[in-house]
C-alpha cells in the first residue's frame, strides 16, 4: 500500500549507511493492518462471504465443486489484477478439502476448533 508522500517523513529512520523513508506502508506501524484489512475488503467487496473470506492477507476461496471453485479463483485473481495487487505463489494452497486456519480447521463439514493447537 503506497504512502502519502507527506506522510513518508513519518515512517523515517536512520542508520550508519543513511537516512530512509518507507514508500509503502510498513506493517509494524499501530495502524498498519486495520489501514491493510479495509483495503482488503474493498477489494474484495462483493466477494466476500459468498465466494471467499479474508483476514489481513490470506484470502480463502470455497465452493461445492472442483469448477465452482475454479470460477471463484478466477473472480479472485481478477479483483487482485484490478487493484494491481500481487500474490506470492510459494505461500499458496490450492485445492485443499480440509484447512488449519487461525486456530479451527476448516473442512466441507463446517468449522471445528483445533484441538491441536488449544492443548499448547
Amino acid at each position: 500500500m503506497p504512502l502519502a508522500e507527506k506522510d513518508r517523513a513519518k515512517t523515517a529512520f536512520s542508520t550508519p549507511t543513511g537516512h530512509y523513508e518507507y514508500l509503502r506502508m510498513p506493517f509494524g506501524l499501530k495502524s498498519a493492518p486495520s489501514t491493510f484489512q479495509r483495503l482488503m475488503n474493498s477489494v474484495f467487496m462483493g466477494l466476500i462471504g459468498t465466494r471467499c473470506f479474508v483476514y489481513l492477507d490470506d484470502v480463502i476461496i470455497f465452493g461445492e465443486t472442483l469448477q465452482e471453485h475454479h470460477t471463484r479463483l478466477r473472480e479472485v485473481f481478477q479483483k487482485l489484477r484490478q487493484f494491481n495487487s500481487k500474490i506470492e505463489p510459494d505461500k499458496c494452497k490450492f485445492l485443499k478439502t480440509k484447512l488449519n486456519y487461525l486456530g479451527h480447521v476448516v473442512t466441507s463439514k463446517g468449522v471445528k476448533p483445533d484441538l491441536k493447537r488449544s492443548r499448547q
